[in-house]
């Protein structure tokens, strides 16, 4: 099934993209994944999910690679947009209802389901990454947090997805769009620079 120099320059080809999966590896045998690592070239983060050595991938990138079809939504997507200035400490991600979920769970990120998916989604790459978000508009973000109570959903999530402890978030905020007001804060009142999250009380 291929030889070192076949198996590497495939692992090599793949590790540009900053992130893969172990499936991607298509003909070739996965222990070669387990050589490349030993040999310092690779790093894994969670079952079947490596990146090179060198690249730290966020827990937006991991969470995207294992749920490709997974939309940012709410907190996580205005923050994406550079539209709120502190960093949600959660994943808000949407999927589709008949979307399979991962195996591995964990209190990590809060899951929406809706039938709406693919409905005012844009594409991002955030600055000095490699991996392509998928995200919602700002307008669907903000009327998601609305409709949405998200502090009850913070404790009583339909399903939490798991990343990798040392996943880091992305640290630093993206410009906000000179054309885009900044985001309504529902229900609290409260500044944007001094709010401790975008989400409605209870």
């Amino acid at each position: 099934m291929g030889g070192m120099g076949e198996a590497m320059g495939r692992i090599q080809t793949l590790a540009t993209r900053g992130l893969f999966r172990s499936r991607d590896l298509v003909g070739i045998s996965r222990n070669w994944l387990q050589f490349a690592r030993d040999m310092g070239r690779l790093t894994a983060h969670g079952p079947g999910l490596w990146s090179h050595a060198l690249y730290r991938p966020t827990a937006y990138e991991l969470a995207q690679v294992r749920l490709p079809r997974a939309v940012f939504w709410g907190p996580s997507a205005l923050w994406l947009l550079g539209a709120l200035t502190r960093e949600p400490e959660v994943l808000w991600i949407a999927l589709g209802n008949k979307a399979r979920l991962p195996r591995t769970l964990d209190p990590s990120t809060v899951i929406i389901r809706t039938r709406r998916l693919e409905q005012d989604l844009i594409t991002l790459r955030p600055p000095g990454r490699l991996l392509t978000l998928r995200v919602y508009s700002r307008a669907r973000a903000q009327a998601d947090l609305d409709l949405h109570d998200c502090e009850r959903k913070l404790t009583q999530a339909e399903v939490h997805f798991s990343v990798p402890r040392h996943a880091g978030l992305l640290t630093s905020g993206l410009p906000v769009h000179p054309h885009e007001a900044p985001p309504r804060i529902p229900d609290r009142g409260i500044a944007p620079e001094a709010e401790p999250g975008p989400c409605r009380g209870s």
